[in-house]
């Protein structure tokens, strides 16, 4: 994962972007989505099928190397392919496993 410093004016949290060929995985209900950028506030997804996602969104990120998580959040941003969700609480990353 790669870390990519945020001007503290614009961000609260620090951005994590992953390449292509390792991103998580968020999974609502049956869908998956590849998660673009995430932070403790929220993250970005692709959703390249026309799904069309608003409101509020349970489900759980699944990383590779590290435990799922269970997530809340509201839906921000939906353009372009790209959906911004932001967090209900602040998430705490789950230790490498």
């Amino acid at each position: 994962m790669a870390s990519r410093p945020i001007s503290e004016d614009r961000r609260k949290y620090t951005r994590e972007t992953f390449p292509e060929a390792s991103q998580p995985i968020l999974q609502v209900g049956p869908q998956a989505f590849a998660v673009v950028d995430i932070s403790a506030g929220g993250l970005r997804l692709r959703k390249d099928d026309g799904t069309q996602l608003g409101g509020w969104i349970s489900g759980r990120i699944l990383f590779g190397d590290r435990e799922p998580i269970k997530i809340d959040g509201i839906v921000v941003r939906n353009q372009d392919g790209d959906l911004g969700l932001h967090f209900v609480a602040p998430m705490v990353f789950p230790a490498t496993k």
